[in-house]
């Protein structure tokens, strides 16, 4: 087989991996949210390649190992929404699914069609307690720095909001979703007063 194809080849296809990547990190970068993910490389020799070429002169392919979730701090955006809320640094709100308990960073929330506080895809937000959090139909709603949620200074609940300690167990499940890998301890995030 040609040198030159078996080098190049894998090089292409790295490259178009990549941009698959960054196309999907670009598409999605609007969404409150979103993580972007990383690609990581590593180099590889072909068996061919071995056996034809001394060893210090064999080449070397890039192949995309995978991707990683960049969990990172994203942008503050002010918003005008009345119960938008921006989580700063670590941390997960918890938000009941019909398939379980996901976790997600987007701060977009509404009050449900019964009252419950919910993500805008209609996913209950869980309280600190494992409750839903239930918000009346008339009366002002303010959410506090420490997610305390109150309706005409009554506490209706607070928001529940988790960390992941050490290297991250979560995988993406759609665009600002997450979910946990069995038995993955969480920890409460400190409450601010």
């Amino acid at each position: 087989m040609d040198q030159a194809l078996l080098t190049v080849a894998p090089g292409m296809r790295a490259r178009m991996e990549a941009l698959e990547v960054l196309g999907n990190n670009i598409a999605n970068a609007p969404t409150s949210g979103y993580k972007a993910d990383r690609e990581f490389y590593r180099l590889f020799s072909t068996a061919e390649a071995r056996l034809d070429v001394p060893a210090g002169e064999r080449p070397w392919m890039p192949v995309v190992e995978g991707s990683v979730i960049d969990f990172g701090q994203g942008p503050l955006i002010q918003t005008v929404g009345p119960l938008d809320v921006a989580l700063s640094g670590p941390g997960f709100l918890v938000v009941q699914t019909p398939n379980g308990e996901l976790y997600t960073r987007s701060g977009s929330l509404q009050r449900s069609s019964t009252g419950v506080l919910s993500t805008l895809d209609g996913h209950p937000v869980v309280g600190s307690r494992g409750e839903q959090i239930l918000l009346s139909a008339t009366g002002e709603i303010d959410i506090g720095p420490d997610g305390t949620v109150s309706v005409d200074s009554l506490v209706a609940g607070q928001l529940h909001m988790v960390e992941f300690p050490g290297r991250s167990p979560l995988t993406k499940v759609g665009r600002s979703y997450f979910a946990a890998g069995r038995g993955y301890c969480l920890s409460r995030l400190p409450r601010r007063r």
